[in-house]
């Protein structure tokens, strides 16, 4: 390496770890994803509804207002969804929780199979044995 292009060097290296440090990644992805499909949306079925809820810091907060929309969904007397894909994380904070699991299981009591994402690690970071439970 030249000594010109060396400073270049250690200034792009920094930058690109201070960028990795600082910018939440998987809001920029979805801003990406957005910017690179903004002239063509996904193509999907006319079978398949897409509802998207702004997620809230609030854990609480945010569990009450996915078990609003479950709740609204099964209460439907007609046409009910044969499956629902939760686009969260269900991590393993006990903070409304309880309330979602009520709100699963009555969808599910309806025929509704539900599908979410599960984290394996407890709240310490360690790999939880029975996090399916």
């Amino acid at each position: 390496m030249t000594r010109i292009a060396a400073p270049y060097f250690v200034i792009y290296f920094v930058l690109m770890i201070v960028i990795a440090l600082i910018v939440p990644w998987q809001q920029v992805d979805w801003a990406l994803y957005a910017w690179s499909n903004k002239d063509r949306p996904a193509p999907l079925s006319s079978e398949v509804t897409l509802v998207d809820l702004p997620y809230d810091q609030d854990r609480t907060r945010f569990r009450a207002r996915v078990c609003e929309l479950l709740s609204s969904l099964v209460a439907q007397d007609r046409s009910l969804p044969k499956a629902i894909a939760l686009d969260i994380q269900i991590e393993n904070e006990p903070a409304g929780l309880s309330e979602l699991e009520r709100c699963i299981a009555a969808a599910q009591s309806k025929g509704i199979k539900i599908y979410a994402a599960a984290n394996p690690l407890d709240l310490s970071g360690n790999l939880t044995t029975g996090f399916l439970e």
